[in-house]
């Protein structure tokens, strides 16, 4: 369903907006890859909270559709008010291989597997991650 989409289109052109918060709880992950589809020069991405369910996350990454959206978009900023999952974190990196600011929340058991992550340079989407700022959450 791409109403939502569509009727923003309507309102404004999305393709001409640099900056997208969305402050909804529980925006569907599937709704916001085809929200990123018409907003293609995002510099900023703020989510508030996204929901992912556990046997979503390989058919969303191996997706065609998923991964039209990371070769084109161009999000450099992405804020996540949420506690976010190692497999959280690596879905968005996916999705926005020219991230260089992150800001999000996590939990203390995942903490050190994320960090390893974003520090590792094997995965060539966080080569240009700059800056990242985390928040505990329980």
């Amino acid at each position: 369903n791409d109403l939502i989409t569509i009727n923003l289109n309507r309102i404004f052109p999305l393709s001409k907006h640099t900056k997208l918060v969305i402050e909804c709880y529980q925006f569907p992950f599937k709704q916001l890859i085809k929200l990123l589809y018409s907003t293609v020069n995002l510099n900023l991405l703020k989510l508030r909270r996204t929901s992912i369910k556990d046997t979503e996350y390989e058919l969303i990454q191996q997706s065609e559709f998923f991964q039209m959206i990371s070769n084109k978009n161009m999000i450099k900023n992405l804020v996540i008010d949420e506690c976010c999952t190692l497999k959280n974190i690596q879905l968005f990196v996916d999705l926005c291989p020219r991230l260089q600011q992150l800001t999000s929340g996590m939990n203390r058991k995942e903490f050190l597997s994320i960090v390893r992550f974003l520090l590792s340079k094997n995965d060539k989407n966080i080569q240009n991650l700059s800056f990242f700022m985390y928040f505990t959450c329980t």
